[in-house]
């Protein structure tokens, strides 16, 4: 029996399995004979899956991540889904995103990247065969993953704090009420993760991984320094339970904290990727050096091409390439009261949600 919350009770994850049962069921019967497999990732799917307590009633906090599987061919329009799925969130209270439909024949030339090893090492079949990914693996399964995914994960949680930011110091209004706390979190948490990645020792299971980073930075004295085991903890604290997490309410100090830690880490890790570089956000947004190596394939260079002219600009490297140089330097407390800082963070913010 599929546990999706450990720290949920029995009969939570009862609910839980009674409700991906409803969704599983009109999925299949909206893609039909087309379907070869739903796959539930992220926290639930690795049984991580986060609890709240409202008003003394267990519900789900995380989104529900589901990976779609098609036949060869099949043409399927996944925002036809959505006027599907849609009461099922409104009833959970939590979104239920469904993946771009996925081949089976592209599993094993998955690249090494966090979100295909956190898919593999945790995930609960809903439908189809149950060895559907453990039976066609990547070969790089079972080996760290390039340091590259330290910085892409950096990104990805920097651009929602970056975001949170300015709803905290009023520059736009809160998407909803727990915005700037949970993206808060993400980044915290991602702290820590991205040096695990970056030293070889990250981890898809969330159970005791602070233990993980622990050890690394009594290990290694340059992590030690950089002195985020305890935003790390608390990041882990809130995936199982984030209304028992020890910070109901970030304050200003608190976030402007988070923010110069998370500008030392990116930081460091660029250092340690390419060398000496300057350890100053200005000059690092003005190094010219390529962040990310180069992506193979022709197609994917013109790819690179179209999304760039789109941009406005002309290069055939990834468009994540823009956002690199300037997200530490707009994440530093030091440029929150500058008069340029709220144009130049929304202006970063709409092209990094373009990537998404």
């Amino acid at each position: 029996m599929n546990e999706f919350a450990r720290q949920g009770s029995a009969a939570f994850n009862e609910r839980l399995r009674g409700a991906l049962a409803a969704i599983t069921a009109d999925v299949v019967a909206a893609v039909g004979p087309a379907m070869e497999a739903l796959v539930l990732g992220g926290g639930y799917g690795r049984g991580e899956g986060g609890v709240v307590l409202v008003d003394g009633v267990e519900q789900p906090y995380n989104d529900f991540d589901l990976f779609l599987f098609v036949k060869p061919g099949a043409r399927v329009r996944v925002d036809a889904l959505a006027p599907i799925l849609e009461p099922h969130a409104h009833r959970l209270g939590i979104h239920v995103d469904v993946s771009r439909p996925i081949r089976l024949a592209e599993i094993p030339r998955w690249p090494p990247a966090l979100i295909w090893l956190d898919l593999l090492e945790g995930h609960t079949v809903l439908a189809g065969p149950a060895d559907v990914l453990s039976s066609r693996v990547p070969s790089w399964l079972g080996q760290t993953l390039p340091s590259v995914e330290a910085l892409r994960l950096l990104l990805n949680r920097g651009g929602g704090l970056l975001w949170a930011m300015r709803v905290a110091r009023g520059v736009e209004p809160p998407p909803d009420p727990e915005f700037v706390r949970r993206n808060a979190y993400k980044a915290a948490l991602a702290l820590g993760d991205a040096l695990l990645i970056l030293h070889g020792r990250y981890r898809s299971v969330c159970l005791g991984r602070d233990a993980l980073f622990q050890a690394l930075a009594d290990e290694l004295p340059g992590v030690r320094a950089l002195d985020v085991a305890e935003f790390h903890r608390e990041g882990l604290a809130f995936k199982f339970h984030p209304d028992q997490a020890p910070r109901l309410a970030w304050t200003t100090p608190d976030l402007e904290a988070l923010c110069r830690a998370f500008v030392r880490v990116f930081l460091a890790i660029e250092s340690r990727r390419h060398g000496i570089l300057p350890g100053d956000p200005s000059t690092y947004a003005a190094w010219a050096g390529r962040r990310e190596p180069p992506e193979g394939g022709i197609e994917r260079l013109l790819r690179n091409a179209v999304q760039n002219l789109r941009r406005g600009r002309l290069s055939l490297r990834a468009p994540r390439e823009g956002l690199y140089p300037d997200l530490p330097r707009l994440l530093d407390p030091a440029a929150f009261g500058t008069a340029a800082w709220p144009g130049e963070s929304g202006g970063w913010l709409t092209a990094w949600r373009r990537t998404l």
